[in-house]
C-alpha cells in the first residue's frame, strides 16, 4: 500500500510545528506519547481487535495524559497527530486499516476538530 499523501501531509504538519516550538519540544512531546500507558493501550486494542481508532479515540488517548492534558491546543493537536503516526506505523502497516485517503481524512479531522 502507498501512503505518499499522508506522508507529504504528516511531514508538512510536523515541520510547521517544529518551526514554531522547536525541535527541543517535538523531543519532548514524542516521549511523553510514545511512554505513554494510554497509547501503548490504544495501540493493542486497534491491533488486537482489528479496528481502526477514530479521531476522537486518538483525541481521547492524548487528553488521558494528564500532562499534554494541560498544553496548548496547538500541542494537544500535533501529539495527536504524532500519535497517529505512531499507530500507522506500529498497526496500521501490519494489518492495514486505513488506506492513504483514510489516514489523510484523520489528519484534517484532527486539524478541525482539535483546535
Amino acid at each position: 500500500m502507498e501512503f505518499e499523501n499522508y506522508i507529504l501531509q504528516y511531514q508538512n504538519q510536523f515541520n510547521v510545528f517544529a518551526q514554531e516550538y522547536g525541535m527541543k519540544k517535538v523531543r519532548t512531546i514524542k516521549s511523553i506519547v510514545e511512554k505513554s500507558k494510554h497509547t501503548q493501550s490504544l495501540l493493542n486494542q486497534s491491533l488486537n481487535n482489528m479496528i481502526l481508532p477514530t479521531t476522537k479515540d486518538f483525541g481521547s488517548c492524548i487528553m488521558s495524559n494528564l500532562r499534554l492534558s494541560l498544553s496548548s491546543t496547538d500541542k494537544i493537536r500535533f501529539a495527536t497527530i504524532l500519535l497517529v503516526d505512531i499507530w500507522h506505523n506500529k498497526v496500521n502497516t501490519i494489518i492495514g486499516l486505513a488506506d492513504d485517503e483514510k489516514l489523510v481524512e484523520l489528519l484534517n479531522s484532527i486539524k478541525i476538530k482539535i483546535n
